[in-house]
This record gives structure tokens, sequence and C-alpha cells, in this order.
């Protein structure tokens, strides 16, 4: 489908991206400006290019630090080129996608934030971002990977899984790192860079502040309950009755 709404079918190729005839990610096709984000095919490297068939294509806006193709041994055919990076999420404006990072010593991974409409890099951070799930139920408390990327209100900031990413200065800090650290997990993002959430996978969590600043997490009060979201000027606190009941409450901050 093209930006204005006219539909051309091309069989069962799809759509073309980076030179290559593919079908789109049904998981992870994103609606943008210029047409529809999605991924190529995946291959051995595990991630295979995204972009907008027609329009800007992930081999041409490669973030530092990575290459935009890769070789990989295919074992049989012998050696494969194929593009980097793989869309793992979205919000508002902008894609998250995660890349092999140049060089075979590289164990983190390398994330970077895309502007939706021209695939420009906005931010990096030295660590892989989270798949976000997406689908149309009702989100559960006990499901972290449905934790959607949170944007401060004044668009500076990003929280994507445990990491945090400043689009002015387009650096991101990764938390969780360390082989003994539990797993972050950032539901909002505050005008001051600081984003919080939860440390841990199983109950009991413990609630957390990071700041994009400081580049560390610190762990808060356990009775204390963090936002689940942070709109101009307010908090908003997401409660459940039941199993299928959705509470919101709306917080000014004090004076």
């Amino acid at each position: 489908m093209a930006p204005d709404g006219k539909v051309t079918r091309r069989g069962d190729g799809g759509v073309t991206l980076n030179g290559e005839a593919v079908e789109p990610d049904y998981l992870m096709s994103v609606p943008g400006p210029r047409g529809l984000v999605t991924n190529g095919k995946e291959g051995g490297t595990g991630k295979g290019g995204f972009g907008v068939e027609g329009g800007w294509q992930s081999s041409r806006v490669t973030p530092p630090g990575a290459d935009s193709l890769l070789d990989y041994d295919t074992v049989i055919n012998g050696v494969r080129r194929e593009p980097n990076g793989r869309v793992v999420g979205a919000v508002g404006s902008h894609l998250i996608a995660n890349w092999r990072p140049r060089g075979t010593s590289a164990t983190r991974g390398l994330s970077a934030i895309h502007d939706l409409a021209t695939g420009a890099v906005q931010a990096t951070a030295a660590c892989d971002a989270d798949t976000t799930e997406y689908d149309a139920d009702l989100p559960r408390p006990t499901n972290l990977a449905e934790v959607r990327p949170a944007v401060s209100p004044n668009g500076r900031y990003l929280g994507k899984g445990g990491a945090v990413y400043d689009l002015t200065t387009g650096r991101g800090i990764c938390t969780g790192g360390e082989s003994d650290a539990k797993k972050i997990t950032l539901n909002a993002v505050g005008d001051d860079g600081t984003a919080y959430g939860v440390a841990g996978e199983d109950k009991p969590r413990t609630p957390v502040a990071v700041s994009a600043r400081a580049g560390s997490a610190q762990p808060l009060p356990k009775a204390m309950s963090t936002p689940d979201a942070i709109a101009q000027g307010a908090g908003v606190f997401v409660t459940y009755a039941g199993t299928d009941t959705l509470r919101l409450i709306v917080l000014r901050p004090r004076k």
C-alpha cells in the first residue's frame, strides 16, 4: 500500500528491500509517511535488513559501528551476503532496530533509533533492544514483553527495555549488562531523562529509576509504584481489577 492509499498486488514476493523480493514481516510492519516499513528475510545472521519499498533502505542508514552488509557461510551454497539490521519496535515517529556490530569480538550487540520517515539514525546504544510484542489484547501486568517503548513528553528521550536514548545527543545507555544483574524493563521516561520501571522478571520485582545523563540504575523503595507513562505535567498509573478490567490513575507531581 502506497502513502496515497493505492494498493498494488505484487504476487508472492511482497516487497523489495535492499534489492531482494521478500514477504513483509507480519510481526513487525510499521505504517510510515513514505510507506510500510518492514523487515527483510531473516537469514544466517539473524538480521536481514529493513526499509520502505521504493524509499529508504537499511543499507543506506547504517549506524556507526556496524556494516551495511554481512557475510555468512550457508554451508551448502557457500558464503552469502545479507543486509544488516532488524526492526524490533516503534513508537511515534521513531523505529528501534538491532544491528550486528562490526567485528567478531562484539558480544553486547548494537541498537539504534531511526527516524520513521527517512531512516536517519537518531541515537545508538551498545546493547540489543528487546523486541516488542504487538497484539490487540489487553496488556497483562505479568508479561513484560508487552511493555511498549516510551518517549518523554518533550520528545528528547526514548526508553526501550533496559536502555534510554537521548535523541538530542545521539547517546544511549544500557543497563543490566552484568552477568548477575536483574533484567530491567522501563515503562516511562520524563523530560529530565529519568526513566522508571522494574528490575527482575519474576515477582517480587524491584522498582527502579534509570538516568540517561548519569547512565546508572537506582533501586527505589519496594512499596513505591512507578508510572506506566508520563504525560506533560502528570504521571499515568495502571491498575487492574481482576483479569479484564483496567483502570488509569493520573497524578500531578507535588509542588
